[in-house]
């Protein structure tokens, strides 16, 4: 990020991260200007189209003409809405969004508070999704208090937290902090009390994984399924690795190739990884007794551990 921002953790020090998003600057930065680029063009498409009603329609026909117009632009919206977490939510490259968010950041336009939220909120959760905890922590910390954000930025922070405290195991800290949003949501409104119990309702889903509760978390998954390719990612990922650890090397089969498949540079697909160098090291004896829990220095291991699928 750029001086005026001073985001904490934006530039991580961690070398993985640093090489991970030099393979993607190039890339994220046309992403940025093309984003801009059309931004800058609907702008003006707009503009020229209200001054033409202004100018040459009569008022009933003028205000129609207005109408179709804003039913357009919140279309476009909605559709470069998508197109901006096309990288980590259909492409599964965190890296990739990290650079486009950053690169976009860095253009000299001004901004209010509320972007810089949503944009520490987004740089946040794709280090958590990458496997990065560490910058991802560093990175919120950036959000003087959480309890004044708007519902939706809740979601997304305290998604975002849970996922980084489940990668290093850090269960006391996991367990207060849903206590945390409990009281907060039996003290919201109708809206954001939803918004919040989904958010605790998907631990509680990560609570039946780490039991090894098949059944619960096969059930979750049919009664509401993911949506978007990341969070389908997750789901076989937290299938397979259940199934992996019940000795029930069949089933955690396909669930196992689909995540080497379209797993891309999701934390998912680096654990499942990490599992399987493991479990093939075990099973030629090389290591002696197979290894619990833990975490590295960048984040999970993968040892001990279940997925998350959360749809942040």
């Amino acid at each position: 990020m750029n001086d005026r921002w001073n985001v904490k953790g934006a530039d991580w020090s961690n070398e993985n991260i640093q090489r991970e998003l030099e393979k993607v600057e190039q890339r994220g930065t046309y992403l940025a200007n093309k984003f801009l680029r059309d931004k800058i063009v609907l702008l003006a498409v707009v503009a020229g189209a209200l001054l033409f009603c202004l100018l040459y329609l009569d008022s009933v026909i003028g205000l129609a003409v207005e109408f179709v117009i804003l039913l357009a632009v919140l279309s476009y919206m909605r559709k470069t809405a998508r197109q901006a977490k096309a990288p980590v939510y259909e492409m599964c490259d965190p890296y990739l969004e990290f650079a486009y968010i950053r690169a976009y950041a860095r253009f000299p336009m001004p901004r209010g508070k509320s972007t810089m939220i949503r944009q520490i909120l987004s740089l946040a959760q794709c280090m958590a999704l990458a496997g990065e905890p560490q910058a991802a922590i560093a990175i919120q910390s950036n959000i003087e208090d959480p309890r004044q954000l708007k519902a939706g930025e809740k979601t997304i922070y305290f998604n975002t937290l849970l996922l980084s405290y489940g990668q290093y195991e850090w269960t006391d800290k996991r367990a207060q902090t849903v206590a945390e949003l409990v009281r907060m949501r039996d003290r919201a409104g109708k809206r954001e009390a939803m918004q919040l119990d989904v958010v605790i309702r998907l631990e509680e889903l990560k609570r039946h994984q780490d039991m090894g509760d098949i059944d619960f978390v096969e059930d979750y998954f049919k009664r509401i399924p993911p949506v978007l390719p990341f969070q389908e990612v997750g789901m076989h990922y937290a299938l397979g690795m259940m199934y992996m650890k019940a000795g029930d090397a069949e089933k955690a089969r396909p669930h196992v190739e689909f995540v080497l498949d379209k797993g891309n540079k999701l934390y998912y697909k680096k654990n499942l990884e990490e599992y399987l160098r493991r479990s093939l090291r075990n099973d030629g004896g090389q290591d002696g007794q197979k290894e619990e829990g833990g975490q590295s220095g960048n984040g999970p291991d993968g040892a001990g551990q279940t997925g998350d699928c959360r749809p942040i």
